[in-house]
């Protein structure tokens, strides 16, 4: 099962109106996104990123995107990782230039480890920074980024300026 069709099937249970669009965006189809008043991106290939990033920026459709990165510690077994959540407006549209958008698919040590605890956390960070940009959450510091690094277990933000 595609994992967007899943994802429909679980949300639906919650909310109306889900839709899944089980295809790979390209230059072909990102126009799709032209409507939309929020986007999150969450890819694992940096050149699909900058595709879908800098058309929504071009389209002034602001966005949140989010990464994870996870490798091997040398002669043991154990991992390193770090998260990151960026968000971007026309504000902060100048942000699309510091995404990681090389395609290191091929150098990726981890091979595909689904950590459940990093994706949940990356994820309610997202969502926390984006209830914090509509004026949910009050914002003291308008943080663009935020980065979690486990083996330190600190979490830094990063304004327009030092970001």
């Amino acid at each position: 099962m595609r994992k967007t069709n899943h994802l429909r099937d679980v949300y639906s249970c919650m909310r109306t109106g889900v839709v899944s669009h089980p295809v790979r965006i390209d230059q072909g189809n990102v126009h799709e996104l032209d409507d939309c008043k929020f986007v999150f991106i969450s890819v694992d290939h940096g050149p699909s990123r900058d595709l879908i990033a800098r058309h929504l920026v071009e389209k002034g459709v602001p966005f949140i995107d989010v990464g994870m990165g996870v490798d091997k510690v040398p002669e043991e077994v154990k991992l390193l990782a770090r998260i990151r959540v960026s968000a971007i407006d026309r504000e902060s549209k100048a942000l699309v230039d510091r995404l990681p958008v090389a395609d290191d698919q091929e150098d990726a040590v981890y091979n595909n480890i689904q950590v459940a605890e990093l994706n949940a956390l990356n994820a309610m960070l997202a969502v926390t920074l984006y209830k914090q940009k509509i004026g949910f959450y009050s914002e003291e510091i308008a943080a663009n980024t935020l980065r979690y690094v486990l083996a330190w277990q600190r979490l830094s933000h990063a304004a327009l300026e030092q970001a």
